[in-house]
C-alpha cells in the first residue's frame, strides 16, 4: 500500500521542529499560532501567500521547498521515476503508460507531461502515446504559459530538449536566461539551468546550427558558474574548442582538446574524459562529412 503523501503543513512542522522554533515565533505577524498548528496537522488550509511568508521564517523559498518536499513524498512523480529507473526499461514504460491512462481519464495536463518526460528522457517511442510532433506541441503550449519555471518545468525541459527545432530551442532557452537566478542560491535549480544551457549548445553544434551555438556560448560565458559545477566549466571550454575547429583553426582546437583531456586524467575524471573523447571523435567525423 502506498504511503500517504506528506502534507505541506507537516513539512513546515518538520522545519520548525528541526530549528527548535515555537508556533508563536513562526506565526508572529503572519497568522496565529493556533491557525498554524491546525495547518501543520492538516485540519485547515492557508493561502499560498501566507505559506510563502511562513517559509521565509526558515530561510526557505519555493525552490528549496520543492527540493525538500519532493524528497519526503515516496509517491510523487520524481520518486516513482527513480524507482522505475532502478527496476529497468519495462518499469519505466509501464509508468509512462500509467501516466498516459491517467491523462486520458482526467484530462490533467501534468499526467501528459509526466508521460512525455519519461518517453523523451529515455528515448522511448510508441505511436499509441501520440509522441512527436504532438509531444512537442503539448510541452511548448504548457511552457509558454508558465511565468516562473520551477523544478518540475526545468526537469521537463531538460528531458525534452531533443524534440525542438533550433528556433524553438533558442526561444525557450533565452527565456530561461532572462530569469537567471542568484548563483549563490538554489543549487538544484542552477544545476538544471546549466545542464540545459550546455546540452543545448551541444545539440546545436551536432545539428550544425553554429550561429545559434555561438550565440548561446557567448551568453553562457557571461553568466556566473557555481564554483562546484565542474561539468558546466568543462563543457563550455570544450564546446568553445569545437567552434574554434569549425572556424578552421584545427591545430589550436586539437591542442586545446588534448590538454583538456590530459587535465581530466590528472583530476581522475574518467567519466568526463570518456564523454568528451566520444563526442570529439563524432564531431571530427561530422566535420569531415560536411566538407
Amino acid at each position: 500500500m502506498a504511503e500517504e503523501p506528506v502534507k505541506v503543513g507537516a513539512y513546515l512542522r518538520a522545519l520548525r521542529l528541526e530549528e527548535n522554533d515555537s508556533l508563536e515565533e513562526i506565526a508572529a505577524g503572519i497568522t496565529t499560532a493556533a491557525t498554524l498548528s491546525r495547518f501543520e496537522r492538516g485540519e485547515t488550509q492557508l493561502s499560498a501567500a501566507v505559506v510563502l511568508k511562513l517559509l521565509t521564517r526558515f530561510d526557505q523559498d519555493v525552490e528549496l521547498m520543492q527540493q525538500g518536499y519532493r524528497a519526503l513524498n515516496p509517491e510523487n512523480f520524481f520518486q516513482q521515476v527513480n524507482r522505475a529507473t532502478v527496476a529497468g526499461k519495462s518499469a519505466l514504460q509501464a509508468l509512462a503508460q500509467k501516466q498516459y491512462r491517467l491523462w486520458r481519464q482526467t484530462g490533467l495536463i501534468f499526467y501528459r507531461l509526466n508521460q512525455i518526460n519519461i518517453l523523451a528522457h529515455n528515448g522511448f517511442t510508441d505511436p499509441s502515446f501520440q509522441t512527436t510532433p504532438q509531444m512537442k506541441a503539448d510541452v511548448i503550449k504548457y511552457l509558454k504559459r508558465i511565468r516562473y519555471w520551477g523544478l518540475y518545468e526545468l526537469d521537463l525541459f531538460a528531458a525534452t530538449l531533443v524534440i525542438y527545432d533550433h528556433e524553438q530551442l533558442m526561444s525557450l532557452v533565452m527565456e530561461l536566461v532572462l530569469d537567471w537566478p542568484d548563483v549563490k542560491g538554489h543549487p538544484t535549480r542552477n544545476q538544471y539551468l546549466w545542464a540545459i544551457l550546455t546540452n543545448s549548445i551541444a545539440l546545436l553544434i551536432h545539428r550544425r546550427e553554429f550561429v545559434d551555438a555561438v550565440r548561446l556560448l557567448n551568453v553562457a560565458k557571461n553568466l556566473p558558474i557555481p564554483a562546484d559545477d565542474l561539468y558546466a566549466r568543462i563543457m563550455l571550454r570544450y564546446q568553445e574548442q569545437l567552434l574554434t575547429y569549425h572556424r578552421g583553426q584545427h591545430r589550436a582546437a586539437k591542442t586545446a582538446v588534448k590538454n583538456l583531456l590530459a587535465t581530466l586524467a590528472l583530476l581522475d575524471s574518467p567519466f568526463f574524459a570518456q564523454l568528451l573523447t566520444k563526442s570529439w571523435r563524432r564531431f571530427l567525423k561530422e566535420e569531415a562529412q560536411a566538407k
